[in-house]
């Protein structure tokens, strides 16, 4: 990529972090901006999804800080996730997202749609005690997100984040936090799996990775200082576009 090219990466990568840390999506922004500066596709998503760290670590940091993480529920999806981001991203070269990207889309949506039947959830956390029925439905999605995660990820946050609401009960804010231990194990995943295969541009990587830490490290030091409905909209904002794009 020219010079002028990565600059304006880095400002995207910037703007990108700055939402994405707390509404996730930024890929959203960061995947067409290179696929418009004519990076092959799957360059673009492998390259993207290294520099997509940044965010994970600033955003980890400043929710732990913060004491915004539910370790033990982040643990427990980190490792589903982990297992298919690496199978995702194995996957990448060989098998066409579009089926994939159609369910998801769909239960985005879905999603969205309970989301604004009930106003309440996910501005409040709820306390309830846990069965096995939880844990096993918020192992297997974090595993089929992880898959997604792996060979496109965009909107991964933002999936995750739904299962810690309407599984865990959690806000959309804590889940924000609470998202970054999954999210960034499964990066570095198919980081790792990107890298074997020779497919990561590390101009474009580390282009990212600078602007989104930065960007995420601004905006996740004064999230605490947002209302959580305004966290929440933020939410469903990216959940409808992504939802209509994978869709549509």
């Amino acid at each position: 990529m020219e010079p002028i090219q990565l600059i304006i990466l880095f400002l995207v990568s910037i703007f990108a972090g700055m939402y994405g840390v707390i509404a996730g999506g930024p890929s959203l922004v960061t995947i067409p901006t290179l696929i418009f500066f004519n990076v092959n596709p799957i360059i673009a998503i492998a390259s993207n999804r290294v520099g997509f760290i940044g965010t994970c670590i600033a955003g980890l940091y400043q929710f732990h800080v913060k004491k915004n993480i539910s370790y033990k529920l982040a643990l427990i999806l980190a490792l589903p996730a982990l297992i298919g981001s690496f199978i995702g991203a194995k996957l990448i070269i060989n098998v066409d997202e579009g089926i994939m990207e159609k369910i998801i889309g769909i239960f985005t949506l879905s999603l969205l749609i309970i989301a604004l039947v009930k106003p309440n959830i996910g501005l409040k956390e709820i306390k309830k005690e846990y069965t096995a029925y939880h844990y096993l439905a918020g192992i297997i999605l974090s595993f089929l997100f992880g898959i997604y995660g792996g060979f496109y990820g965009a909107g991964i946050g933002t999936f995750i984040s739904y299962v810690l609401v309407f599984i865990f009960g959690e806000t959309f804010f804590r889940s924000a936090g609470t998202n970054k231990i999954p999210l960034l194990l499964l990066s570095l995943s198919a980081s790792l799996v990107f890298f074997l295969e020779g497919i990561v541009v590390w101009s474009i990587a580390i282009t990212i990775f600078l602007g989104s830490f930065l960007g995420s490290y601004i905006s996740a030091a004064y999230a605490d200082r947002i209302d959580n409905k305004y966290i929440k909209y933020m939410f469903l904002g990216v959940a409808g576009i992504l939802g209509i794009k994978l869709l549509f």
